[in-house]
């Protein structure tokens, strides 16, 4: 990723999702709570480069992806 990342979600139904990014420190970087959306898209550009992971949690599931910030110059 460089300037954004694009989150498709394909849970079914419109249950509350709660998205969080984190460093490798594991600290929070990015949370949002998303109800009926079926994608977003996160801004990295003010994000530092390196590797991230972003979880989203529905309930009883949840689901984590890595995902690498590089900023070209």
């Amino acid at each position: 990723a460089d300037q954004y990342i694009d989150v498709v979600f394909h849970s079914k139904g419109n249950s509350e999702k709660q998205l969080q990014i984190t460093d490798l420190l594991g600290q929070i970087i990015y949370t949002k709570k998303v109800n009926s959306e079926r994608s977003i898209r996160i801004a990295t550009n003010d994000f530092t480069a390196g590797l991230y992971f972003i979880n989203v949690a529905s309930g009883i599931n949840s689901s984590t992806k890595k995902f690498v910030v590089q900023h070209s110059n």
